[in-house]
C-alpha cells in the first residue's frame, strides 16, 4: 500500500504541475475576481449538469441548444469562455486516468452493467 500512496501522491503533483491545471487555475481565479460573471458561469455550468443528467434523454439536444442560445452573448466574454473551456480540459484528463484506472479492475458487473448509470 506504500507504494500505492506514493504513486497517488506522485500523481497528484504531477496534475498540480501540469499546463493544464495551471491554467484551470488561472482561469478560475479570473472568474472568482467578478462576483457577477461567477454567478453567471455558474448558472451556465448548473445548468449544463442538470441537462447532462436529466431523465429525459429525448430532450437534451433541445435543451442544450437552448442554453447555448441563452448564453451565447455571454460565452463571448473571453474569461468566461476561457474558464469552460480550461474546466473542460481539466475535466478530460481526470476522466481519462480515471478510466485507465478503472480498467485494471475486472469488477465482474457483467450480470448488472444494464443498471448502472454511467
Amino acid at each position: 500500500m506504500d507504494e500505492i500512496k506514493r504513486c497517488k501522491e506522485a500523481l497528484v503533483e504531477a496534475i498540480r504541475k501540469s499546463e493544464v491545471y495551471r491554467n484551470y487555475e488561472e482561469a478560475r481565479i479570473a472568474v472568482a475576481a467578478d462576483p457577477e460573471l461567477r454567478k453567471v458561469v455558474n448558472e451556465f455550468r448548473r445548468r449544463t449538469y442538470e441537462i447532462q443528467n436529466s431523465e429525459d434523454p429525448e430532450s437534451i439536444y433541445e435543451q442544450m441548444e437552448k442554453l447555448e442560445k441563452d448564453y451565447y452573448v455571454v460565452r463571448k466574454n473571453e474569461v468566461m469562455n476561457q474558464y469552460l473551456q480550461a474546466e473542460l480540459a481539466m475535466c478530460r484528463t481526470l476522466q481519462a486516468i480515471n478510466e485507465e484506472l478503472v480498467q485494471i479492475v475486472d469488477f465482474d458487473i457483467e450480470d448488472f452493467v444494464d443498471t448502472i448509470k454511467w
